[in-house]
């Protein structure tokens, strides 16, 4: 695709968003696009095949900026917690995806709310990238010699890491106060690391000392 014609799409991509944030799911239609972009309806057509096509180009675009900017902001706030204990780690993966999802809050909001399957598909992509970081940071602190159970611990881990991600996902997408979701972010993680060294020491097999 040329790049005028890369341009025309990311314009009705951008007005779909628009529409989508100011109307709802019921209120989006390929005219009300089609106005917003300031483009013919026929023009959309060469693009688009009908709303559900414009709905699943704003999804796709939407869940590849909050998977950009949470890698952006994660490599921030890790660098800022290097050197600390690990659960400063760990609050920073909570934090980062707070900020990500936060930064489409509006366009978020419309697609989970009000189309379920949406969730997952936004979701997804943030919880394989939060138990990936998770299971790295742990096992790069285990105690040399140390057997795990690995089996156990992966499951462990993404289930814990799910459970950080979609708290974090769903208080994003609602309307509470930045220092309210912050502090909440700060209790779950402290929770979930206790939680997670716990499990981890539970299915260790230390080397026998002399």
């Amino acid at each position: 695709m040329q790049a005028r014609a890369l341009e025309t799409r990311e314009q009705i991509v951008e007005a779909t968003a628009q529409v989508l944030a100011r109307e709802g799911y019921d209120g989006l239609t390929t005219n009300a696009v089609a106005a917003r972009a300031g483009v013919g309806v026929g023009t959309l057509y060469r693009y688009f095949v009908d709303k559900d096509d414009l709905f699943s180009a704003v999804l796709s675009r939407t869940g590849a900026h909050i998977q950009n900017r949470f890698d952006t902001i994660f490599t921030v706030r890790s660098a800022d917690s290097e050197g600390r204990e690990i659960r400063h780690a760990i609050n920073a993966i909570g934090l980062a995806v707070l900020d990500a999802v936060s930064e489409h809050r509006d366009v978020v909001q419309i697609l989970t709310q009000q189309v379920s399957a949406s969730s997952n598909l936004l979701l997804g992509p943030v919880e394989d990238a939060t138990a990936r970081i998770t299971r790295g940071l742990y096992f790069s602190h285990h105690r040399p010699g140390t057997d795990y159970d690995r089996g156990v611990v992966d499951l462990v881990i993404d289930t814990v890491s799910g459970l950080l991600a979609s708290t974090c996902f769903k208080l994003a997408a609602t309307d509470h106060t930045t220092d309210t979701a912050q502090k909440t972010v700060h209790i779950l993680t402290n929770s979930l690391n206790h939680v997670l060294t716990h499990a981890i020491h539970q299915v260790s097999h230390h080397p026998a000392t002399e």
